[in-house]
């Protein structure tokens, strides 16, 4: 464009043009449903690759409920385990990270 100067972008840190190159295989999906199974083997792919102690003891999918108006608010809580790559669900109060998603790009 014109008047407008363009600054080159950084490269991207070697552990995380490894993981993009393990969860994005060199081709596009042709379909919605091959799109779907594509995800499901990658990161099921990835998950095993990840180290136990920072695998999740517990996974718990819930809702919050909404006005009248509104549709509930689902949510997915995460807890860690008492030891590291345990099986015990630490269930002291603990902080909290909390992220929010607009819903664009995904496939689900």
């Amino acid at each position: 464009m014109h008047g407008v100067t363009e600054t080159p972008h950084a490269p991207l840190d070697p552990a995380i043009d490894d993981w993009r190159v393990q969860v994005l295989p060199n081709r596009e999906p042709t379909t919605i449903a091959e799109a779907r199974e594509q995800a499901r083997v990658e990161n099921a792919r990835a998950l095993a690759a990840l180290n136990p102690a920072l695998v999740p003891a517990s996974e718990v999918d819930a809702e919050i409920p909404a006005d009248a108006a509104g549709p509930a608010l689902p949510i997915r809580i995460l807890r860690p385990a008492t030891v590291p790559g345990g099986a015990e669900v630490d269930r002291t109060p603990l902080p909290t990270v909390v992220y929010f998603h607009g819903g664009g790009f995904v496939i689900g």
